[in-house]
Formats: C-alpha cells, sequence, structure tokens
C-alpha cells in the first residue's frame, strides 16, 4: 500500500464482477451519466472518538491507461463486457473501456510507483452517522430488510430497509391470519431508508405483527415484531 498508493494505512484489493442474470430487468448503461452498479460500504470502529473525520479513498485500476492508474501487471483492470444484439453473434461479448473517477484519491500524470496519493475532498464526522450496525447485509440483489426497532415496542417504532435504486416500496403488515391490515407505500432512495410506525387500533387485536417489504421486482421474507399491550 504505501509503495503502491502512499497509504499509511489498511487497504483492500476487491476484484469482482457484476453480471446481468435476469434478462426481463436489464441495466441501461447510459454513455452521457453515471448510473450506479455496486456499492462499497466500511465498517467503522465504534472506539472511534466522534468528531473524528472519515475520509476513505477508493482507486480503479485501469489497465487500459497506464499514466492513469494501470498498477497490476496480469490485469485486465476495469471493465465492462456488451453483449452483442445481433442475433446470430448474440453470445459474443465485445470489450469496453470505462472510465472510473477515484474518489479521495488522485492519480499522478507518469506511471511510476507510487501512482497516486491521498486526498481528503469528501469526509464525513462520524459523529453525522445515524448507527454503526452491521445493517447493509444485502442478498443477491440488493434489498435488505431490518428488524425494527426497538422491539417489542410500545407506541412506535422504526423499520430500516435497503433499495438497491429509487423506487417505489411498501411495508406491507399482516396479522397472525395472514390478513394484510395496512401498507405503507411511497417512493423511496437507493440505499437505506427508514419508516417510523405509529401504533394502530388493529395492533392490538394481536400483539404479533408480521412484515415484508415489497417492489414491482422484489418481496422479502417476513419478519415479526410484537407489540407491548398495556
Amino acid at each position: 500500500g504505501s509503495q503502491l498508493f502512499n497509504f499509511s494505512h489498511a487497504l483492500a484489493y476487491i476484484n469482482g464482477a457484476v453480471q446481468l442474470l435476469d434478462e426481463r430487468f436489464p441495466l441501461a448503461i447510459p454513455t452521457d451519466k453515471w448510473v450506479k452498479v455496486f456499492r462499497l460500504t466500511f465498517k467503522v470502529p465504534a472506539t472511534i472518538p466522534d468528531k473524528q473525520q472519515f475520509c476513505p479513498s477508493i482507486i480503479w485500476d485501469l489497465e487500459a491507461n497506464n499514466s492513469n492508474g494501470g498498477f497490476l501487471p496480469g490485469s485486465d483492470g476495469l471493465l465492462f463486457t456488451v453483449t452483442e444484439n445481433i442475433r446470430d453473434t448474440r453470445f459474443v461479448s465485445k470489450p469496453t473501456i470505462p472510465y472510473g473517477t477515484p474518489f479521495n484519491w488522485a492519480y499522478n500524470s507518469s506511471a511510476a510507483m507510487p501512482f497516486g496519493s491521498i486526498v481528503q475532498n469528501n469526509c464525513i464526522a462520524l459523529s453525522a452517522l445515524v448507527a454503526v450496525d452491521e445493517h447493509d447485509q444485502v442478498d443477491i440483489k440488493g434489498y435488505a430488510l431490518s428488524q425494527n426497532q426497538p422491539n417489542p415496542f410500545d407506541g412506535k417504532t422504526r423499520i430500516s430497509f435497503v433499495l438497491p435504486f429509487a423506487q417505489e416500496a411498501s411495508l406491507v403488515f399482516y396479522d397472525v391470519d395472514g390478513v394484510i391490515k395496512e401498507e405503507i407505500k411511497g417512493f423511496y432512495d437507493a440505499g437505506n431508508n427508514q419508516v417510523e410506525v405509529q401504533q394502530k387500533p388493529w395492533m392490538v387485536e394481536s400483539n404479533i405483527i408480521y412484515y415484508r417489504l415489497k417492489t414491482d421486482h422484489y418481496t422479502s421474507s417476513t419478519l415479526t415484531m410484537t407489540l407491548v399491550r398495556a
């Protein structure tokens, strides 16, 4: 890390791929704007002082242009392959050369080591974070539904969920007989979202309540929350 990137702290190398598995929901990659295809998350130790600034760096291996960060011999670097649209050759993938913008890091103009240095353009005070739990355990489609907090609850509780992209989503609530009792629907941003749920008269009928996250393309597994009876 210190020789390649001027890092003085820990780093991780990620070599992975994002693949379209369901052609019913194609991912359009425009050439005139950014599109989100995956997300990086960071674990922050809870012992770090509240006023500590967190400025993580993200570096792309741009093997196609060594002067802009091609630093791993034998690696193809950042690469997209796009399936040919012509029916006779539709399973032939053609490579494209994308460009990745580093985050809190600047490439050197030459190909010599170190390939760049850390900059702190985008930082956040850890005291501004709303949670330090590992709540971003998304499934293969990029969705997650969390257990309500607090649970059991009295009066009101909060339910958090993660969406892979901005869309309409619903929290659907069921009684013990599987009857839908309420649906909280809205348009939510990509990433973490949170909804506050107020106690309703129907909840008193049975203090056990089931809920799911639903969108046009996804239905989560069922979670259970408990109302504290007076």
